[in-house]
């Protein structure tokens, strides 16, 4: 069955579909969740709901919305969703950007980010700015995609199409 443990105008539906209470929520889907918060559904099997006007469409799919008064709808399957206006902190409580990861010790922790693919080409970062003249960067490691690239690390202009500088 399904159970919603209080709560104002809330529904859970879903076989194994459960909801902690708040307001306007629903658990519609098998094994979906949602544990509180306002305006959310969780219609996806597997799904999960929270915060405000979180709305999960595909199975698999885990959504966080912040207060915003405005859905925030899934795609596709199987995403990790967050609407945080304020920011995501990672080992930080005050972000100061849209992803503010800190390291916790500066002598141990100086890797900070890791970025890994088991691509047999290369592993990129991507850096894209749609404001009007703004241009996307590629910042690319290189294994085995051509004679000049194997082992290279490649500052690639993905706006013009050009590798501005590579080194092996």
């Amino acid at each position: 069955g399904a159970a919603m443990a209080g709560g104002v105008n809330t529904a859970a539906g879903g076989e194994g579909g459960a909801g902690g209470g708040g307001f306007s929520n629903q658990a519609s889907a098998y094994a979906s969740v949602v544990p509180g918060g306002d305006s959310n559904e969780a219609g996806g099997m597997y799904g999960f709901a929270a915060g405000r006007r979180a709305k999960v469409a595909h199975e698999g799919t885990f959504s966080w919305a912040d207060s915003t008064d405005a859905d925030f709808t899934s795609t596709g399957p199987n995403q990790f969703l967050i609407r945080a206006s304020g920011g995501v902190g990672i080992g930080t409580n005050a972000p100061a950007t849209k992803l503010h990861v800190k390291s916790g010790d500066a002598a141990a922790d100086y890797q900070v980010l890791t970025l890994e693919s088991d691509s047999p080409g290369a592993t990129a970062l991507m850096l894209k700015n749609n404001a009007t003249n703004g241009r996307t960067w590629q910042i690319s490691s290189f294994t085995n995609v051509g004679p000049g690239f194997y082992g290279s690390l490649s500052f690639f202009d993905a706006t013009a199409q050009v590798h501005r500088m590579m080194i092996s």
